[in-house]
């Protein structure tokens, strides 16, 4: 018995941009769904925990504490928490008082 032959070749990097490509727009499609009907979500303007963290100089553990008591408005995309950019500046005054 033999095999088909591909049609085309991937190299890694190929391989990882399409994967990479295709798991941005699983993201974008799931905060567009979360989004009120006006307007939709942009994923480039949300944080995950790390990101969020490391643009405030904090640890993520009080990020996520935070997240959980509420302070920090925030969406969920699967199990992973998205924070909105919006979120940034107010945080970021609340921390500094």
């Amino acid at each position: 018995m033999t095999l088909p032959v591909p049609a085309f070749t991937l190299t890694t990097d190929e391989l990882e941009a399409m994967i990479e490509r295709a798991a941005g727009r699983a993201v974008a499609a799931v905060l567009a769904a979360q989004a009120p009907a006006a307007g939709g979500l942009n994923p480039a303007n949300y944080y995950t925990v790390p990101e969020f963290a490391a643009l405030l100089k904090v640890g993520t553990p009080a990020i996520y504490r935070d997240v959980k008591v509420g302070k920090i408005p925030f969406v969920r995309v699967g199990t992973s928490i998205r924070i909105c950019e919006t979120a940034l500046d107010s945080y970021a005054q609340a921390v500094a008082q």
